[in-house]
């Protein structure tokens, strides 16, 4: 973020982009900043939210190939005329 504010610094200070673009930037430096302080629960936390998410895909696959219940054909389906709100 910082070698685009250096970048978007070139531009001469009245341009509007420039304005509207350094204001995001030095927004989400400081938010990065902020966040990036290295503290172990933060750390902690954000290693379990990726374990969870490892899980469920692992869990996605075996349901997707395994027991093959997640194919969606929607060539066999047959549906319901009184519930087919695109028919005119």
């Amino acid at each position: 973020m910082e070698a685009q504010l250096a970048v978007v610094r070139k531009y001469p200070e009245d341009n509007e982009r420039r304005k509207h673009i350094e204001e995001e930037l030095l927004q989400d430096l400081g938010f990065v900043e902020e966040n990036m302080n290295g503290a172990t629960s933060d750390t902690r936390r954000r290693e379990k939210m990726l374990n969870s998410h490892s899980d469920f895909f692992k869990v996605l696959k075996f349901h997707k190939e395994k027991l093959r219940v997640l194919y969606f054909d929607n060539a066999t389906k047959v549906y319901d005329p009184k519930f087919d709100l695109y028919q005119k």
